[in-house]
């Protein structure tokens, strides 16, 4: 259902689509190639590192910014990946992205 003209829309409310990053099954290989976007949609960089635990649960994942020479990493808490288009999308903003801590 898309929103009426003038309703705000919250910010990452892009993140209802995918599956969350704990719920796939040879998380490294799969999200290898995967392009991340921010909350709006925007590619924002590319998967550098997937951070797993003993278990293979995603943790985080390091992801090389586009713009800049910085890979920050994100929690899995705040990824969504989609199958159809190999991206993952961060329920965060550029913004917010750009001041995590370098890796």
């Amino acid at each position: 259902m898309q929103p009426q003209a003038g309703t705000m829309v919250p910010q990452g409310s892009m993140q209802k689509t995918g599956v969350s990053v704990n719920t796939l099954d040879n998380a490294p290989q799969k999200l290898a190639n995967a392009t991340v976007e921010d909350s709006s949609g925007a590619a924002v960089g590319k998967v550098a590192r997937v951070q797993t635990s003993a278990s293979g649960t995603v943790r985080k994942v390091d992801v090389s910014l586009t713009d800049s020479s910085k890979t920050v990493a994100i929690p899995a808490t705040y990824l969504r990946f989609n199958t159809d288009k190999n991206t993952l999308n961060a329920n965060l903003s550029r913004s917010e992205i750009d001041n995590l801590p370098s890796t």
